[in-house]
């Protein structure tokens, strides 16, 4: 049965559905690219960070870890370790938005 769907599918290929396809893969490359360059920017935004933001940031967002616990491995209070995300963040906006 596969044999034939795949037989089947090469004898109803036009001039028509070739374009529709080579159409919808272009804006996927393009989607595609796109992403791909914005994944860059942001490695390279948090690469930028000091390293205690970034230690923290990668916690907080990667490890999916709590403030408090943050705080309890790093021996410091839960404020400063808020603090220290929500401003590598906007260190992060801000590099994304200038670039």
């Amino acid at each position: 049965m596969n044999e034939y769907d795949r037989h089947y599918e090469h004898s109803e290929i036009y001039e028509s559905t070739l374009h529709e396809r080579g159409a919808i893969n272009v804006e996927c490359m393009e989607e595609y690219l796109d992403n791909t360059q914005d994944m860059e920017n942001l490695h390279m935004a948090i690469k930028n960070l000091p390293e205690v933001q970034k230690r923290r940031l990668k916690k907080y967002y990667f490890e999916e870890k709590t403030f408090d616990e943050i705080a309890f491995e790093e021996g410091c209070t839960y404020q400063s370790i808020q603090r220290s995300v929500y401003r590598a963040v906007a260190k992060i906006k801000n590099i994304l938005k200038n670039s």
